[in-house]
This record gives structure tokens, C-alpha cells and sequence, in this order.
């Protein structure tokens, strides 16, 4: 996964949140089930990147803590968060932003 990538993906799908996480990082491992399972109730593209595999995107997206999301919608960043949230609390952030359910 690269810029490209990214940027193609961005103009096919209209809500892509991107998790910034490694294998190593307990809180990451702890946010996969909340993603995954928002995943199949909202419609929105998840993008997981781990850190370690993927050096060039943490850089360009200036990642400094895991885990790191960032929500794009229409190809414009409109939110990040750092750190673990929850499942209640992201669901909000996700349909405040206008990311409507499956």
C-alpha cells in the first residue's frame, strides 16, 4: 500500500478510515474488534496499516503514536485520533461525520 494506492482508493470509496497499528501494540490489538465490527454495521472502507511493513505512509502522514486513525471522506481528511477509543464513541465520530449504517 502506497500513496497511489491510497489516493485511488480514496476516489472509489466516498468514507475510508485508515488504522495506523502494529502487531506489537496492545492498545491496536485491543481497537481491531471495534473496527472490524463497525466495519459491517457502517458503511465505511477500513485501511489497516502496520507500521512496521509500511514505513513510507506513517512518515507522509506524520504518524507519532499508535494507535493512529484517520477518517477521509470525498478525499479530504476530516478527522484523526490517537490512542484507543471505543466503540460508542467512534460510531458517533463516524455518523457525525456522515457515514451512514449498512
Amino acid at each position: 500500500m502506497n500513496q497511489n494506492d491510497l489516493d485511488l482508493l480514496f476516489k472509489q470509496k466516498s468514507s475510508v478510515l485508515l488504522d495506523f497499528y502494529a502487531n506489537w501494540c496492545a492498545p491496536c490489538k485491543k481497537l481491531s474488534p471495534v473496527l472490524d465490527s463497525l466495519a459491517k454495521e457502517l458503511d465505511f472502507e477500513i485501511v489497516k496499516i502496520d507500521i512496521d511493513e509500511n514505513r513510507e505512509l506513517p512518515v507522509d502522514y506524520a504518524i507519532t503514536s499508535i494507535p493512529h486513525l484517520i477518517f477521509v471522506s470525498a478525499g479530504s481528511k476530516i478527522w484523526e485520533h490517537r490512542g484507543f477509543i471505543s466503540s460508542i464513541q467512534l460510531k458517533a465520530k463516524l455518523l457525525g461525520s456522515g457515514v451512514s449504517a449498512r
